[in-house]
């Protein structure tokens, strides 16, 4: 929330990757309660600076409607833009840019639905030390998708994760610890995890 709150403050007073942060935040209800219309604002600012990064978000709050009438066709120019950056992003090793293009094969935003494309672009994110590809890895091991199912590695992924802060993964880490997937049971192991994610407002964990 304190993050959160700084970046409100300097998207406020004009600054693009602020303004493009803020508007992740609203959308995912990270740090402050999720607002998905007001994040339209704030990633369209950015986009306006050139902020390559906002043009995902921006085309989220295009295709449904969030705080802007709903269009496809914006969305779909805004998804292109923006796949055609972190393309060249990805190949310069932008971490984020790796994740964030895993998550558009993903879900098919912007190019043709991908998992096994999205898998390579989450690993190259993830051995970067991005904890959200980390995690994203750690979910598609866990089941199966676009790779072999390896409870071993989803647990492994998941833990350099957890260690770096991710709320979602010390709360799943901690039900892994709980119920024995991929570890042995341990419920201390399991408590710590999820009073980590507890104390982030991780509400499944608390």
């Amino acid at each position: 929330p304190e993050a959160v709150r700084g970046y409100k403050e300097k998207a406020d007073a004009g600054d693009a990757e602020a303004q493009y942060l803020y508007s992740r935040a609203l959308i995912n209800g990270t740090g402050v309660a999720k607002a998905p219309a007001s994040a339209f604002a704030y990633a369209k600012k950015a986009a306006d600076q050139g902020y390559e990064r906002a043009l995902r978000p921006l085309g989220m709050c295009y295709e449904n409607g969030w705080g802007v009438e709903a269009n496809v066709a914006k969305a779909e120019e805004c998804y292109a833009k923006f796949i055609s950056w972190a393309r060249e992003a990805s190949e310069r090793g932008d971490a984020d840019a790796q994740w964030t293009l895993g998550f558009c094969y993903e879900f098919g935003n912007g190019v043709k639905k991908d998992i096994k494309e999205a898998v390579k672009c989450y690993r190259k994110a993830a051995e970067q030390g991005s904890s959200a590809a980390q995690g994203k890895l750690a979910a598609h091991y866990m089941a199966g998708l676009g790779v072999e199912r390896n409870e071993a590695e989803a647990v492994r992924w998941l833990k350099k994760a957890a260690s770096q802060g991710d709320a979602m993964a010390q709360g799943t880490l901690g039900s892994f610890y709980e119920s024995g997937f991929g570890v042995e049971k341990d419920k201390a192991s399991a408590v710590k995890w999820y009073r980590e994610a507890a104390k982030q407002g991780y509400a499944r964990a608390q």
